[in-house]
């Protein structure tokens, strides 16, 4: 969803937030990098459920390990399998859904993220993707099967010490507010800001009911970097929002 520039800056943000956080101290390490979000957290989830929003097919993947298209929403690897590697674990985080993969290799990393999710459900429902609801659901499952497969003691270290990132929000405008008006009708745009400002601290809130205590929310890319807001998306021009 996103061309090669676009990503790119996704990529340096993400990047050099997680670095600024080891900087300043992750004492013991980072055990798991557990990311949710949309099209660019997304390794490979949306190749599992019914939607049109799929990556998995030419040209994505064509600088990936071995040319494959993965279900990224990239040429190659997505800013959640830099920031795995620079943290010394695996290169490419795994998708939760992916039916090949077993707790073992998802104890190191995980991706929940789903492309066209946004941090208001309502998003999630134009491109059939997965809520961050149901994202965080899926997070409840993966720390009972790491108890199953890990045991007690090493499935809390993990849920505890992980870092959790959260790359979300562009779809909210591009999808829901600018390009098909759903939510455009019904809020005027700082009060929609403001209510998904509100869906971020709670589900920040839910990781951390779950035993997340190491959370980083990075800022959203200018809305005309995707093509969609290229084309459809007049009133994007130019404008981006920090985080």
């Amino acid at each position: 969803m996103f061309p090669q520039q676009g990503k790119a800056v996704v990529v340096a943000v993400v990047v050099s937030h997680v670095l600024l956080i080891a900087g300043k101290g992750l004492a013991g390490g980072v055990p798991a990098v557990i990311m949710f979000g949309d099209s660019t957290a997304d390794t490979g989830n949306n190749n599992f459920i019914q939607t049109m929003a799929r990556g998995n097919y030419p040209p994505y993947g064509r600088d990936f390990a071995g040319g494959l298209a993965t279900g990224r929403f990239s040429n190659g690897r997505l800013s959640v399998d830099f920031v795995s590697e620079a943290l010394g674990l695996p290169p490419a985080v795994p998708a939760y859904l992916d039916p090949n993969r077993t707790i073992h290799d998802l104890a190191s990393g995980v991706s929940f993220a789903s492309a066209g999710t946004g941090l208001d459900n309502v998003t999630a429902q134009i491109l059939s993707a997965m809520t961050l609801t149901q994202q965080i659901e899926h997070l409840r499952q993966y720390k009972e099967k790491l108890r199953w497969g890990k045991g007690e003691a090493a499935a809390n270290h993990i849920i505890s010490q992980a870092l959790y990132i959260f790359s979300v929000g562009t779809s909210d405008f591009l999808h829901n507010y600018f390009v098909f008006p759903i939510r455009g009708d019904r809020f005027s745009l700082p009060r929609y800001e403001v209510y998904l400002a509100d869906a971020a601290a709670e589900a920040v809130r839910a990781v951390h009911r779950l035993g997340g205590r190491r959370v980083k929310f990075v800022g959203l890319p200018p809305l005309r970097a995707p093509p969609v807001g290229r084309r459809r998306c007049a009133p994007c021009t130019g404008w981006a929002v920090a985080g």
